[in-house]
């Protein structure tokens, strides 16, 4: 776990250092502090340090092309049609022009002058990162499918990766699902399980660089570390453990909102755990009956709810302006506060938690 930490942390050094210098070298220094504090073996970190160097050359005198584009353009033309531009034409004529262009926001992440609108006011609110298709979306999609359709548990995980990769076709492999694909594809192995979220980072750092530094990777893997270092800490009471995933999930993406927005909206993370579910379902009902006239009263209905929603919530709002995250040495710092924080308090829980099971076997 160690040492696939590490290859993540220089691939991701490496890919920023190009366009980010400042993020790079505070990227770096993490990777040196993690090797000194985790007591890697040497023989390991030199086997680290050759690929690394070797990978950082490579890619600084390799022409960053994006190869997940090439694979996209390369599907449409062995497809004869592009699937995205037909499926969303087909909305706008069954659902007409509004909402017709909200389902293509939801579903294709297609954004236009008609659905410019409510995706300004989720930015305002800092939630847009709901709306748009996300890991969120199409991991519990393609798990849900999965156990309705599917008995066995190697034909349920082929079908997994092969409805996530094809989402991902009908987004445009835009990063955030690149990296979700691969993601679901290495928990679909018993080996690669745990390392699923770093091994997804490492395979598109290979394989397009510049895709890792994107703003949808970023957001998506940072949010998916806050929520992973929250479950170190999970307690049993749900309404506790989905309130604090929300937070520490907001926490770790909140400069690129900030960046996105020039501010920050201060009820965020409640406002996470509220849209959510609405979101979810708004997305379920539009991918199974927006292909339908006969929905066009229902998918008004989700429109409506989420537009008045925006415009209550955004007069209650208070958006807290940063611009100081335009400093990418502050950007970094931030992170590195965050983790050595986080860090230091979870050796504290981790030994008064030994104490408190010493004590329990006591008495």
């Amino acid at each position: 776990m160690k040492i696939i930490n590490l290859i993540t942390l220089w691939v991701v050094g490496s890919c920023f250092l190009q366009n980010n210098t400042v993020i790079a070298i505070f990227i770096f220094v993490f990777f040196l502090a993690t090797a000194l504090t985790n007591k890697i073996n040497p023989f390991y970190l030199m086997g680290i340090g050759i690929f690394g160097i070797i990978y950082l050359v490579t890619i600084t005198y390799w022409t960053h092309t994006n190869y997940f584009q090439l694979i996209y353009d390369f599907l449409n033309r062995y497809l004869f049609f592009n699937l995205r531009e037909i499926i969303a034409n087909y909305f706008i004529k069954v659902q007409g022009e509004t909402l017709g262009s909200f389902l293509n926001l939801i579903l294709l992440n297609i954004k236009n002058a008609n659905n410019y609108d409510v995706y300004y006011k989720l930015i305002s609110l800092s939630v847009v990162y709901l709306i748009v298709v996300s890991g969120f979306h199409v991991n519990i999609l393609c798990n849900l499918l999965g156990k309705i359709f599917f008995k066995l548990n190697k034909t349920r995980k082929v079908f997994k990766c092969l409805l996530a990769f094809f989402i991902c076709y009908l987004n445009g492999f835009s990063a955030a699902l690149i990296r979700i694909t691969f993601a679901i594809f290495f928990s679909s192995f018993d080996k690669t399980k745990k390392h699923a979220t770093n091994l997804s980072l490492i395979t598109i750092g290979l394989i397009a660089p510049t895709a890792v530094t994107s703003i949808g990777i970023c957001m998506s893997f940072l949010g998916a570390r806050g929520i992973k270092v929250f479950n170190k800490f999970r307690d049993e009471n749900k309404l506790y453990s989905s309130i604090f995933t929300s937070v520490f999930a907001t926490l770790y993406i909140i400069p690129f909102i900030a960046m996105m927005n020039d501010g920050f909206s201060l009820w965020a993370p409640f406002l996470s755990l509220l849209f959510a579910p609405v979101f979810f379902l708004t997305y379920v009902v539009s991918l199974f009956f927006g292909w339908f006239s006969f929905s066009i009263p229902a998918i008004h209905f989700f429109y409506n709810l989420i537009y008045q929603a925006c415009n209550l919530l955004n007069t209650v709002n208070v958006l807290v302006p940063i611009t100081l995250f335009q400093n990418y040495w502050i950007f970094g710092s931030y992170y590195t506060v965050i983790e050595l924080s986080l860090l230091i308090y979870y050796k504290l829980w981790e030994k008064n938690k030994w104490k408190l099971k010493k004590l329990q076997r006591l008495y």
